[in-house]
């Protein structure tokens, strides 16, 4: 062919009929334009290579059927990673689903795939199930190469059980992750993971110089990783912080810049957590209408996203607001609103 860009490749072989090597290609494009931050074409190129496999004949060898199966569940948990992060969490969590399905158990990106729809439940608030999923990770054993992976899924799991209240059976996680961490070499990305984890139990337990410290430590070590996208999720959850607490003067440049790159990059449900910040601080300085106007085109995009512990967060919010606008019947059906969400899904959303 005389090209290495795998889109090239790809099209190369589908022109020709080549639908198992254009697959295969198809893939390593789609990753490379997820971590190019290019969410829409990452989308495409995975459609396109699961597309080619549908093409294939089912009466392959066994030994075809199930290497096309790893790349199926590849190019399925790259669509999910995309959906995730364009803060559709339902399509997410059954992309995720149906990659596990695909893909080897055990294996690093069995363990991606895992995560990636136990993250996408958290958001929707299926508490319940956070259990099953963590307990069948924790069991599963790690291939070679694999035990990162399995950490990272682990660490992005207790997030949602410490933002569920569920502190006591996620410090035993977060302690026999710790041990793990400490017994071998991994990326900045496990330090990242663990940070986040201990910053969300911070919050949770209203230590907020302890979270902001552990924040500040995801967000650099996700920059040492190069992960744009977690680095400014953190970077947000900063200024959220510093918005909650009062540091009105730092937190307004970490939100505003943030909310620009996350225009940029298409990430929707951060800009409407950025914006809870923002309004805080309106809120403070006494600026209702403007503070509410900010939310209620926030949590419009968190009800579509199903994202419930970020829209009780939000809603919370808004009660304030009309109750400092002196409109108490909104201010009431806010209230009544969080009341109604299953207790577990009420902690802070910072």
């Amino acid at each position: 062919v005389g090209e290495n860009e795998p889109a090239v490749l790809a099209s190369h072989f589908e022109r020709g009929e080549r639908f198992a090597l254009a697959a295969r290609h198809h893939l390593d494009a789609a990753r490379h334009a997820l971590g190019g931050q290019d969410l829409d074409a990452a989308w495409a190129l995975a459609a396109s290579g699961l597309a080619c496999l549908a093409k294939l004949d089912p009466e392959s060898p066994p030994e075809t059927r199930i290497d096309l199966a790893e790349a199926r569940g590849g190019l399925l948990l790259v669509q999910a990673e995309m959906r995730n992060w364009r803060g559709e969490n339902r399509e997410a969590a059954e992309l995720a689903r149906a990659a596990t399905e695909s893909l080897r158990p055990g294996s690093a990106l069995w363990f991606r795939a895992a995560a990636e729809g136990v993250s996408a439940m958290g958001r929707l608030g299926y508490v319940d199930r956070l259990g099953q999923w963590t307990a069948a990770i924790e069991a599963q054993p790690a291939e070679e190469g694999a035990l990162e992976p399995k950490l990272v899924g682990l660490a992005r799991i207790l997030v949602h059980w410490y933002h569920a209240g569920l502190v006591d059976e996620g410090d035993r996680l977060l302690a026999v992750l710790e041990d793990e961490a400490e017994r071998g070499a991994f990326s900045p990305v496990v330090e990242a993971r663990l940070s986040g984890a201990r910053a969300s139990r911070a919050v949770v337990l209203s230590r907020y110089e302890e979270h902001e410290h552990e924040t500040e430590r995801a967000m650099h070590a996700f920059t040492r990783a190069g992960d744009a996208r977690n680095a400014l999720v953190q970077r947000l959850t900063l200024g959220n912080s510093r918005a909650i607490t009062g540091d009105f003067d730092h937190a307004a440049p970490l939100l505003e810049e943030g909310i620009r790159e996350a225009e940029r990059l298409g990430m929707p449900t951060s800009i409407s957590y950025a914006s809870r910040g923002l309004a805080f601080s309106l809120i403070a300085q006494g600026d209702y209408d403007a503070a509410l106007k900010l939310m209620e085109t926030a949590v419009g995009h968190l009800r579509r996203a199903g994202n419930l512990r970020f829209i009780t967060a939000a809603v919370d919010l808004m009660a304030w607001a009309h109750f400092n606008l002196g409109d108490l019947a909104a201010a009431r059906r806010s209230i009544d609103e969080v009341l109604a969400t299953p207790m577990a899904m009420r902690t802070s959303a910072t």
